[in-house]
């Protein structure tokens, strides 16, 4: 009976220590850093509070820009808000279903930004620039500003403020991206 209950607590030790190398193991691949990738490191790095979205290379007058990729309700939702700022060389695309006159506005924003509303193929149709944060009023809809396109748009890219100079954008530039 005693080598029974020996073996017994042989492996029961030895599930629990299984369990506790697994449990590392796995707080290590859910915590660990997010490596960057090359494209990463050459677009200026990755914003840690977005590391876990999709992103995607826009090439826009030469340039290269990183951009998060707003696919879900739940992230188009969220968009940039309560971010730091992100660097002159990223942006966040916003990818909707349809064409409509989708607007924007700047809840819990800390910084401000340019936004350029794209057709389906890509050209920029709207901009809005140097949008501050302060046009969100907690609490009030009524005096919150909302930014709409001239016309109906497929996509939203939100750049940080300057952008829209920097890069000489403008109506009919075609952004590109997959």
């Amino acid at each position: 009976m005693a080598l029974c209950e020996k073996s017994v607590w042989k492996v029961v030790t030895g599930l629990v220590i299984a369990m506790f190398v697994v449990g590392l193991m796995v707080s290590f691949m859910l915590f660990r850093e997010r490596p960057n990738s090359s494209e990463e490191e050459k677009l200026g790095g990755i914003n840690p509070s977005l590391a876990l979205m999709a992103t995607t290379t826009l090439s826009v007058q030469g340039h290269e820009i990183l951009a998060y990729k707003a696919l879900t309700e739940e992230e188009r939702a969220r968009g940039l808000s309560g971010t730091e700022q992100i660097s002159s060389s990223s942006a966040m695309l916003f990818v909707f279903p349809s064409d409509e006159m989708w607007s924007i506005w700047m809840k819990d924003m800390n910084y401000s930004l340019d936004i350029a509303w794209l057709d389906r193929d890509g050209f920029i149709v709207s901009l809005a620039e140097r949008i501050s944060p302060l046009t969100y009023v907690e609490g009030n809809v009524n005096k919150t500003k909302f930014f709409l396109p001239e016309v109906p748009s497929r996509y939203v890219v939100e750049f940080p403020a300057g952008t829209v100079d920097a890069l000489k954008l403008k109506k009919g530039i075609q952004v590109h991206f997959n």
